[in-house]
């Protein structure tokens, strides 16, 4: 997790199937884990950037509040969509919607 946070990816792919290989947990149990976690981890990433000054502006703090401002809407909205989804679906169509997410972006990736 600490190496996903340090490089901006939330690591909640890697979190769910690792609570579900080595803790056992049900996957909407390692999901709920795993966003806990995660929110945990950017808070502290918050924290600890909150006083780190911009490389080109030193009158500005390395924290983009515009970027931040559009795009928190659209992070909330996707996460009530995803807790509706969570409700709505059994583990096993949970769990190919991730394994097919996590190929998807690990392709991706490189």
């Amino acid at each position: 997790m600490t190496l996903c946070t340090v490089a901006g990816i939330g690591g909640g792919g890697i979190a769910t199937s690792m609570l579900q290989a080595f803790f056992y947990f049900s996957t909407k149990e390692a999901i709920a884990i795993s966003t806990m976690s995660i929110l945990i981890c950017s808070s502290m990433r918050y924290i600890y950037s909150l006083r780190t000054r911009h490389p080109e502006k030193p009158d500005m703090n390395l924290v983009d509040y515009s970027i931040a401002s559009v795009m928190m809407p659209l992070t909330l909205a996707g996460s009530q969509l995803g807790g509706y989804v969570l409700d709505m679906f059994p583990d096993v169509i949970i769990q190919t919607l991730l394994t097919c997410l996590l190929a998807f972006l690990t392709f991706r990736t490189t």
